[in-house]
């Protein structure tokens, strides 16, 4: 069975236009892929500021703390020498 040209040509177009359509059905994917990603991001960078700020506050609250626990240690330190003082002279 031959083929003539203009069936050739007719089966050529035909598996062009189904590439076109393909390309175009995975342009329209991309793009919605692309948007989905977008708000995702969006969404993770909202959240990683909270947790940005969230560590900044504790790290605030940690230097407070280390801040009490050296007075702490220099009360303490003098008190001890006062009582070893009261200790040797008594």
């Amino acid at each position: 069975m031959s083929v003539t040209n203009e069936e050739l040509l007719a089966a050529i177009n035909r598996r062009f236009d189904e590439n076109d359509r393909r390309w175009a059905q995975n342009e329209f994917r991309w793009q919605a892929n692309q948007r989905q990603f977008e708000e995702f991001r969006r969404h993770v960078d909202v959240r990683l500021e909270a947790v940005d700020h969230r560590i900044d506050r504790l790290m605030e609250a940690v230097a407070r703390v280390d801040e009490k626990l050296e007075r702490f240690r220099g009360d303490t330190a003098r008190e001890f020498a006062e009582v070893k003082t009261f200790i040797r002279f008594s």
